[in-house]
């Protein structure tokens, strides 16, 4: 039977405090973080004692950005911003620089809360444990389409979609406890019997762009990662970029600088009478033309 899942965030009042992962040589920049339960009847809490650091099954890590969700911790030790979440609650993480480097505005924690289509088990439908939360069957089923890039015509497509959460008990109706705009949000589906989370697979990720409250439903729209990223993907050609000895034309100023991947025919930027510019970064000229205007 076929069953999605959506898993969004919202952002908790809980410190975080990672450490180096102690299993991993240091070469590999992994840290980890414990979020399970916080411990009973414990020396600290009987002299008045508590514990305010996350904890919770799932989580959602920001460091200047989302990081994002592998399948194992090998992925982990292989790509930067990214992080895996074992069934002992430890997140192992890998980001290029210390923890402790960043501001406080570029590091986040977020709840992570699971919706889901249809129950897990028919025969048990109260039982919807997701991780050690209970998921409440509010999630629409969601109509996702896709489409490829063209890369011919230089059209880049960053898609959008949207999910609907039944909302006729106003249980969204509070909209600065459900205040989710930027925070991920992941479409996950199913096609076993009783799946269990690991048969959920990921269909579609974003960043929460707009959300809509009425009577019936609470609708959250997305939009792609990528489309939704508050810096430039290109830097701008400032005179505060290049030495004072470098004279830069006026016109040229605050023009994208061209990023490049893999082979590829670019228009160079003047910089002046003699120096141009290609591209942020260029492993190899094949050759250079000039062509009359």
């Amino acid at each position: 039977m076929i069953n999605f899942l959506a898993e969004i965030a919202n952002r908790p009042d809980a410190s975080i405090q990672p450490t180096p992962a102690n299993d991993v040589t240091r070469q590999k920049n992994i840290y980890y973080l414990d979020i399970g339960p916080h411990p009973k009847n414990t020396y600290w809490i009987e002299w008045g004692g508590f514990y305010d650091n996350f904890s919770d099954t799932q989580i959602e890590l920001y460091y200047g950005e989302f990081l994002r969700k592998v399948d194992s911790i090998e992925d982990v030790f292989n790509t930067e911003f990214s992080l895996f979440i074992t069934s002992d609650l430890l997140v192992y993480f890998n980001i290029p620089y210390h923890p402790w480097l960043y501001p406080m505005f570029k590091v986040k924690a977020f709840h992570v809360t699971p919706f889901l289509s249809s129950a897990i088990n028919p025969d048990n439908p109260s039982n919807n444990n997701i991780r050690g939360v209970n998921a409440s069957t509010r999630l629409a089923v969601p109509s996702i389409n896709s489409k490829l890039s063209d890369n011919i015509s230089d059209i880049v497509l960053n898609q959008s979609f949207s999910i609907t959460l039944t909302n006729n008990d106003g249980n969204f109706d509070n909209e600065s406890k459900w205040n989710l705009f930027n925070t991920p949000i992941h479409i996950k589906k199913s096609i076993v019997d009783n799946p269990t989370y690991e048969d959920f697979k990921t269909i579609k990720y974003g960043l929460v762009e707009n959300v809509t409250i009425n009577f019936e439903g609470f609708t959250i729209e997305a939009s792609d990662k990528l489309r939704a990223m508050e810096e430039p993907v290109c830097n701008l050609l400032l005179r505060e970029n290049f030495p004072n000895e470098i004279d830069i034309d006026d016109n040229v100023l605050n023009k994208n600088i061209p990023i490049v991947y893999g082979d590829k025919n670019i228009k160079l930027l003047k910089l002046n009478e003699t120096m141009y510019l290609a591209a942020e970064f260029v492993y190899n000229v094949s050759l250079v033309s000039k062509i009359k205007d």
